[in-house]
């Protein structure tokens, strides 16, 4: 049941937008709390309402209590190793496949967008990270960074 109401879903999205050359799709951490990853910023339960982060994500607090920072970090990790992607995750996959030149970018650091796209045969996910810099996981870019900065220009960075 649920299977079909994301394709109706993903069909009703790319209809409206057919007549589109290209799409981007830009999401943030909401998309994958519905999977149990908690967001940062959310005021009731976010990791910031119940973790001081200046305690944990900043080079102070790591020069201070190395171990906790690092453990904190390690319980994220493995807190997003035993998540499976969403319907959303796999809503946008389905309306990667239906319009040829779409991209989907993301901030995200727990890979259930790349995970979705990979069981769907569609690796197609960039992500723009810490710094500014882009990774990209489309089949022939895998692995390549490029300023995020050329998004805007239009160039080709890959490195």
């Amino acid at each position: 049941m649920q299977d079909t109401q994301q394709s109706r879903a993903a069909a009703e999205a790319a209809r409206a937008l057919a007549g589109s050359r290209s799409l981007a799709m830009l999401t943030g951490a909401g998309i994958s709390a519905e999977s149990g990853v908690p967001t940062f910023r959310d005021a009731q339960t976010g990791l910031w309402a119940r973790f001081d982060p200046l305690q944990l994500a900043t080079p102070t607090a790591f020069a201070i209590h190395p171990k906790l920072v690092w453990d904190w970090y390690a319980w994220r990790r493995e807190l997003v190793a035993s998540v499976q992607p969403n319907l959303a995750h796999d809503a946008l996959v389905d309306v990667e496949r239906r319009i040829p030149d779409c991209l989907l970018i993301t901030q995200n650091v727990d890979d259930l967008h790349r995970r979705a796209a990979a069981r769907a045969g569609r690796p197609r996910v960039a992500g723009i990270g810490p710094g500014g810099m882009a990774r990209y996981a489309q089949p022939d870019h895998v692995g390549r960074s490029f300023s995020a900065s050329a998004l805007s220009d239009g160039d080709d960075a890959f490195s």
